[in-house]
């Protein structure tokens, strides 16, 4: 979970143009806290923070991938 909520961070940052707190004319919008998502594996349960952005739409693309997490998109961040 750590290393998927430090992703999601990382990418949301990029999607931004700018890491938290920071001021950036390249700015294209806000941090704007995280939603809880529960994400159930054969592992049990995984909780994650799921980056929320205002001013710009964003859904990080790990968790698309991570939607079919059972399947190829868990073959895929393995590789």
């Amino acid at each position: 979970a750590i290393l998927m909520n430090s992703a999601m961070q990382l990418e949301r940052s990029r999607h931004l143009n700018a890491a938290p707190y920071e001021r950036s004319g390249l700015r294209k919008g806000y941090a704007n806290g995280n939603k809880p998502k529960t994400m159930n594996t054969r592992v049990g349960e995984v909780q994650l923070a799921i980056p929320q952005t205002r001013g710009t739409d964003f859904y990080p693309q790990s968790m698309e991938i991570s939607d079919d997490w059972e399947g190829s998109g868990r073959k895929y961040l393995m590789d």
